[in-house]
């Protein structure tokens, strides 16, 4: 719609017309440049912004090199932005790193250190990290009580996470209902 490209020039505009910009304000300018196709420059305000240390556009980063938006995509240069986004506590990339490492796309899997991702992403928010721990201890892939399961779905559902598709991806039973 013209008026919503409109609108991302004028905050484009705004943004980039700001003297010091913060890690975050450099992030909605990279991320403005993406929404009307400037991908190159949304890539190089991203490596500004993480620069800067805003885990959001390391995030972003390992999006851009993983999809090759803006830039070739380079498997090498995306793991870099992710294990970099999770060094700094982003929900998402912390998810990522452990999905990685419990499916041994990285390595060998280790199940123990893709839960302490996991663990890490549910305490910052991440509600499905929170679902996955609940459904690894009920497939006995970590330790855990059947209530330390409940506790994590229960984490889940209540972040906006349904435990219940996770629950019925792995055909598991919600030991809630038991």
């Amino acid at each position: 719609n013209l008026r919503d490209i409109d609108n991302q020039r004028r905050a484009l505009a705004m943004l980039s017309d700001l003297p010091q910009p913060s890690g975050a304000e450099l992030y909605l300018r990279g991320l403005v440049q993406h929404w009307l196709g400037e991908l190159a420059h949304s890539h190089a305000t991203h490596v500004e912004a993480a620069a800067a240390g805003n885990a959001d556009a390391m995030f972003e980063l390992y999006v851009l090199y993983t999809q090759g938006l803006g830039v070739e995509a380079d498997g090498t240069a995306a793991q870099q932005w992710l294990e970099r986004a999770a060094g700094a506590d982003h929900p998402r990339a912390l998810y990522n790193l452990g999905a990685a490492i419990a499916s041994a796309s990285t390595s060998a899997a280790d199940m123990a250190k893709a839960a302490s991702y996991y663990e890490r992403a549910a305490q910052r928010g991440n509600a499905r990290a929170a679902a996955t721990l609940g459904v690894m201890i009920l497939q006995e892939e970590i330790p855990g009580t059947t209530d330390d399961a409940i506790r994590w779905l229960d984490t889940a559902d209540e972040g906006g996470y349904p435990s219940w598709e996770m629950l019925e991806a792995a055909d598991l039973a919600d030991p809630r209902e038991a």
